[in-house]
């Protein structure tokens, strides 16, 4: 297994960026309808997806904005998806208008997985490509066991996986290290132990003052 430790500054995920670009939206707005957000224009309605997708790249122009009361938030096309079918909100939401259902972890064919600090611009200092490794860890998530919680004496990590099926989009899960194992979770509120499976490659890693 290939467990080579690299430092990669992934730019393209910091979404938090956002809001500081200069762009005014092109015309389009959204409003809440039909338990989504609808085009106003176009009469598309998008729905809001788990927060397990997460975008590789983010355009920079605003294709539409969303307003609430005091609520304004822009929405960005995602790098080699039509806008019509995927945004993603300065916030990180990411909407999809399709009709097919969205595949889980067990389907989305990963063959990589990078593992990240869980900080404000994405960090990863490990790529995996072991597929025996992955599946483990894919295994480990699916596991039948009663669903724990991490102490609050913990450090949050990000899996970004990737898959040639969907090339635009990382599967994203949290691991939290804490006192009494690691976790895998959706949320990073609870999640299935990882058991030592994450043992080699955050045990020698110190996590940034600045990134919790």
């Amino acid at each position: 297994m290939d467990r080579k430790k690299t430092l990669i500054r992934a730019a393209a995920l910091a979404l938090a960026l956002l809001v500081l670009l200069p762009f005014c939206g092109c015309g389009n707005r959204l409003k809440f309808s039909k338990g989504g957000l609808t085009d106003t224009k176009k009469g598309i309605t998008y729905r809001f997806v788990s927060g397990c997708y997460f975008p590789k790249a983010v355009s920079e122009e605003v294709y539409a904005t969303f307003k609430h009361g005091d609520v304004s938030l822009d929405y960005f096309p995602i790098e080699g998806l039509s806008p019509e079918e995927w945004l993603v909100s300065e916030t990180g939401d990411v909407v999809y208008s399709g009709s097919d259902r969205l595949p889980d972890l067990k389907e989305f064919g990963a063959e990589s997985m990078l593992i990240c600090y869980n900080s404000e611009v994405i960090i990863s200092f490990a790529e995996i490509t072991d597929p025996g490794f992955i599946s483990e860890v894919i295994d480990a998530y699916y596991a039948e066991g009663e669903p724990k919680s991490p102490n609050y004496d913990s450090n949050t990590y990000r899996l970004m996986f990737s898959s040639p099926k969907y090339p635009a989009l990382y599967y994203m899960l949290y691991l939290v290290s804490y006192e009494g194992g690691t976790l895998l979770c959706e949320s990073g509120r609870t999640g299935v132990d990882a058991g030592t499976l994450f043992d080699d490659y955050i045990e020698d890693y110190v996590y940034p003052e600045d990134s919790q």
